[in-house]
């Protein structure tokens, strides 16, 4: 069965190392690869990419969202898919993610697959 997210233990215990990752301040589209995702303590995922350019950020992504898409999808896509973020500026002025792309998803996993099995 495949898991969506890492609960905050499993986070732990893969080895990541969130320190490494920063917010995104930018607005722009960005493309990258999916290292981990981790389930928030306020209804969130918190998924963490290598972009392109080596940078390292993390998005916050909530259950209910201006696009009115539970966590925009970004729950069912796995780690180690390339993806485009796009962030745009909020009332206050912060970057958040507003949309993403799959460009391309691991071999063993086919994106768009509605089965509930992860």
């Amino acid at each position: 069965m495949k898991k969506r997210a890492l609960n905050e233990s499993e986070f732990w215990e893969s080895g990541m190392n969130p320190s490494l990752y920063s917010v995104c301040d930018s607005e722009g589209t960005f493309t990258g690869v999916i290292d981990s995702k981790k389930w928030g303590k306020k209804c969130n995922l918190l998924v963490y990419v290598t972009l392109d350019d080596g940078n390292k950020i993390f998005a916050s992504v909530w259950a209910y969202n201006t696009a009115k898409v539970e966590y925009l999808d970004m729950d069912k896509v796995p780690v180690g898919s390339r993806v485009a973020l796009t962030f745009i500026k909020g009332k206050s002025g912060v970057p958040y993610l507003r949309e993403f792309e799959v460009l391309s998803t691991p071999d063993e996993y086919e994106y768009g697959d509605d089965d509930d099995d992860y």
